[in-house]
């Protein structure tokens, strides 16, 4: 299927994303500065990465929240589509585009052609916009998960970890908060 687009001259919206994402929903698109970027469907180990780290979340305690292939404002004019990410609320059904504030953890498993995208330029806008955790999947053979805190603006590494080690632990003392409680941790 082809769509004739006509760019704006002031730059593309969320409101365009959000039109463009009705007439072709598998089309994963992110607004970078007003500019449009198209990105090719995942391949099949990056999806199952990605329904691993779901179900994980899911079945504990963050099933209302884990969202794949999620919208992130990160910035007026900046949205990002994150692989997978856990709300600190439940959603709208309706809602596309989400404020950073409501996002507890954004996951990007990384793909050829997005590789400096992912490591660089999305940490530094998700921190810019207060995401308090980051995750990095690497997938050079075994899968490995690089996990950030958000402290003082700027993220933190802690040491990597295999997916399948990751997927032993309890989430919540991961993400520094269980969902479930009103307040959440401080940074």
């Amino acid at each position: 299927m082809s769509i004739g687009i006509h760019p704006p001259q002031t730059g593309w919206t969320f409101e365009d994303l959000s039109a463009i994402a009705a007439l072709n929903p598998e089309l994963r698109v992110e607004l970078q500065e007003g500019s449009l970027l198209v990105m090719p469907p995942a391949d099949a180990e990056h999806n199952s990465i990605i329904m691993r780290l779901g179900v994980w979340l899911s079945a504990n305690g963050y099933a209302d929240r884990v969202l794949p292939d999620t919208g992130i404002r990160a910035g007026s004019r900046t949205g990002r589509v994150a692989d997978l990410v856990v709300l600190r609320d439940e959603p709208d059904g309706d809602e596309i585009w989400f404020d950073p504030l409501r996002v507890l953890l954004a996951v990007e498993v990384l793909s050829p052609g997005s590789e400096s995208t992912d490591r660089e330029l999305k940490p530094r806008e998700y921190a810019h916009a207060g995401i308090a955790n980051f995750w990095i999947v690497e997938r050079d053979g075994l899968p490995v998960v690089r996990r950030y805190l958000l402290v003082r603006g700027a993220y933190r590494p802690t040491p990597p970890v295999a997916l399948a080690d990751l997927l032993k632990q309890n989430p919540a003392d991961l993400l520094g908060w269980d969902g479930t409680s009103a307040t959440e941790p401080a940074e």
